[in-house]
């Protein structure tokens, strides 16, 4: 089993999947070697290479059903059955179809698209998971933004088994219903909370502990239940399968008693056991951490049934191959981490502690075991945790498989239970929100490098080891670099950093010069709701603890460039506002206007003064002593020409204006700049065609080198004294076989 999961690691981690010839040329020359190789040891190689070719294959076949690059923003006539729960929002819907017949509208081109992730704007009719439909749409090659601490669309598409996004063109018509019987169930259960109970918290709550629906759960509700420790509480896990598990074989236990002297009525509890846990994992959506639990508890009832006995390590290795069988991207799901890693501790922790001794200690040896996957995965941890769920566990305990009974009895009418669940609900919110009143509650850290992650394994590892024996300076000693914070260790000698950030079709640069923070427009505001600057920079602001930007630069009023302004003001602490267009609270970006950190200057050249919005455009320029980058907004190439006489020497990085567009950037301007490298800060498959292949190939012939957001990522510039000015790409930097380009 660690052969095998060892393997499937090994190949996930690959930057690029081996091809098939080679991936033949492998076996072809190790089987031969495996003969002269001792048997054991043999058959961890052989094990380990079934893993390793496994992912890659499985990998290849994925990749190969995705939409061609070539036919990014092609039509298609569609049919197929709506594979989920569609998520309606902000006159939205968003759902997945998985594909039975697809067709060309204007393209003679065969694809093997087999699911198809859409977003529907508009609907003038209702969808629901099982409907057949017929819908024509717009589609591209699976893409997602790639930042910083960025979420990794990409990668979750390709775990979803997804094949091309895009949005429907006109109107859904539905064909038939395919529902099953579990597809059926889950709506059912969907609609009767929604009906029968009024709070929003407690139907996002209700909705998430039998459907697996977390779409009801909004920010907050989440914030509340990270700093009580509660994530997996409302998570469907291993928990929730024990309670459901119990239920059912004290189910089988009853049927047995009454169908006394039936042949195998000694296998009833199994029997109950599992079928009960099968249908919750089914009427959840199959999530990670509940397929993790129904693999284990499966292979306890079976071997129990059968009367022979596997030891939970065994049981624990065979659940991990068998997730990662089905799909090899859990690997990187933080489910996975936190899932397995708590089952590990707790049958570490049972060896050695029983009965009520180990329920006090339980908690608290798990907060400390489970810290390095906290500091990873949310640079934080919530102290009061084990205390909370010494009361949450046993709440929950009555509270689903009272859920369960009641929505069974509803079935016939029957809603007793509606008073006391409500009730049990807002309790629960009620702590929750109490709690979040402690302010140590939380301890938020900075993000960890690898150095910190090592010294707090260490010493959990020593704590754990020796049973919390350790001396406390030992302790503090080991921690200190997590508690003063990644920030302050790994102080850098450059002049300045920058990040262009890939927020799709818009701008948002963040310059840092020391503890000197400031942001260069926001990125756009979706029609659906949300933001770029939500998505793609603040994930990288709370992963450095960034609470803080000193000038707040908005260089014009378009969406694409000052959409996330609010947001921003709302999340974060800033210093002052610069604007064009007299934003409210903001100074205006005057030509001339300079100020300087640390010996690195910044002056705007041009700014709140033109014939349109966009040449009004602030201009910045950065100069170090070493390297200089000029942010030039969206003005025109008439503006353009207004700036060369304030340029006197080269530019090292300049950020395309107007994202690459056919009215800027002209060759006059970029020869007398004569910059280095350029960005085009540009949507993947825009509807523009930004940048403009003539824009690209003018820099191109004088030599710059050019990057895209769009095909790169977001990029790091990096001015240095010693290395110079520094260009790093995110999909170069951190290759990964699922990620175009």
């Amino acid at each position: 089993m660690i052969a095998i999961a060892v393997g499937f690691a090994v190949a996930l981690l690959q930057p690029q999947l081996l091809p098939a010839t080679f991936s033949i040329a492998i076996v072809t020359v190790i089987a031969p070697l495996l003969i002269l190789v001792p048997q054991t040891r043999s058959s961890h190689l052989s094990l380990f290479l079934v893993g390793f070719l496994y992912v890659n294959l499985w990998g290849a076949m994925q990749l190969d059903q995705r939409l061609s690059e070539s036919l990014k923003r092609t039509d298609w006539k569609i049919q197929g059955v709506v594979s989920d729960i569609p998520r309606y929002q902000h006159n939205v819907v968003r759902f997945k179809v998985d594909v039975e017949e697809v067709q060309g509208l204007s393209i003679n081109d065969q694809t093997n698209l087999q699911r198809l992730s859409l977003s529907w704007y508009g609907p003038d009719s209702t969808i629901a998971l099982g409907d057949r439909v017929d819908l024509t749409v717009r589609l591209k090659p699976p893409h997602g933004l790639v930042n910083p601490a960025g979420f990794d669309y990409e990668r979750w598409l390709l775990a979803k088994g997804v094949d091309a996004t895009g949005y429907v063109r006109g109107p859904v018509i539905v064909l038939s219903d395919t529902n099953s019987f579990i597809s059926r169930a889950r709506i059912w259960i969907n609609l009767t909370v929604q009906t029968q109970f009024e709070s929003q918290q407690t139907i996002a709550l209700f909705q998430a502990l039998t459907t697996g629906t977390k779409s009801m759960l909004e920010a907050e509700d989440w914030d509340l239940l990270k700093h009580s420790g509660a994530v997996h509480l409302a998570v469907i896990s291993g928990l929730h399968i024990g309670f459901i598990a119990l239920c059912g074989w004290w189910i089988g236990r009853l049927a047995g008693f009454l169908f006394y002297g039936y042949r195998f009525q000694h296998q009833y509890p199994y029997i109950g056991a599992i079928s009960l846990t099968a249908f919750y994992l089914l009427i959840s959506g199959v999530g990670i951490p509940a397929q993790r639990a129904f693999i284990m508890l499966a292979v306890l009832l079976f071997t129990g049934s059968r009367m022979f006995y596997l030891d939970h390590w065994t049981r624990w290795w065979i659940a991990i191959v068998t997730v990662l069988f089905f799909n090899p991207m859990s690997l990187f799901e933080p489910g996975f981490w936190l899932s397995f890693s708590a089952v590990a501790l707790l049958i570490w922790i049972s060896q050695f502690s029983r009965g009520w001794r180990m329920v006090l200690n339980l908690q608290l040896l798990l907060m400390i075991g489970m810290l390095p996957l906290y500091l990873l995965y949310f640079s934080g941890v919530s102290v009061i945790a084990p205390f909370f769920n010494l009361i949450a566990i046993p709440f929950f305990s009555v509270l689903v498989p009272m859920l369960f009974i009641h929505l069974g009895l509803s079935t016939l009418g029957i809603d007793l239970f509606i008073p006391l669940l409500k009730g049990m609900s807002d309790i629960f919110w009620w702590l929750l929100e109490w709690n979040q009143e402690i302010k140590f509650g939380y301890w938020q850290l900075d993000s960890p490098s690898f150095l910190v992650l090592v010294l707090v394994a260490l010493t959990v590892a020593c704590l754990l080891l020796v049973r919390m024996s350790v001396p406390l300076w030992v302790v503090l000693v080991l921690l200190m670099p997590a508690i003063v914070g990644s920030s302050v260790l790994n102080k850098t000698s450059s002049d300045f950093k920058a990040w262009v950030y890939d927020v799709g079709q818009g701008l948002a640069v963040r310059v840092q010069v020391g503890e000197y923070q400031l942001l260069y427009d926001t990125g756009p505001s979706y029609r659906s709701g949300g933001t770029a600057f939500e998505r793609a920079v603040l994930p990288h602001f709370q992963n450095e603890n960034i609470d803080t930007i000193d000038h707040l630069i908005l260089s014009h009023s378009d969406n694409d460039h000052a959409g996330g302004a609010s947001v921003i003001l709302d999340t974060i602490k800033v210093g002052s506002v610069i604007t064009s267009f007299g934003y409210a609270g903001s100074e205006f970006c005057v030509a001339d206007k300079n100020w300087e950190i640390d010996g690195v200057k910044f002056t705007f050249l041009a700014g709140s003064k033109g014939g349109n919005a966009n040449d009004r455009s602030c201009v910045l320029m950065i100069e170090s002593r070493h390297c200089s980058l000029l942010l030039p907004g969206d003005i025109s190439a008439k503006k353009e020409q207004e700036l060369i006489p304030k340029i006197e020497s080269s530019i090292d990085w300049l950020v395309a204006s107007h994202h690459g567009s056919k009215t800027s950037s002209s060759s006059a301007f970029i020869k007398s700049i004569k910059p280095s490298n350029v960005i085009f800060s540009a949507g993947y498959a825009n509807a523009f065609g930004h940048p403009h292949s003539k824009v690209v190939k003018r820099f191109i012939d004088k030599g710059v080198n050019t990057y895209e957001t769009a095909a790169d990522g977001a990029i790091m510039l990096i001015a240095d004294a010693k290395k110079g000015c520094k260009t790093i790409t995110m999909r170069e930097d951190a290759k990964r076989f699922w990620r175009s380009f």
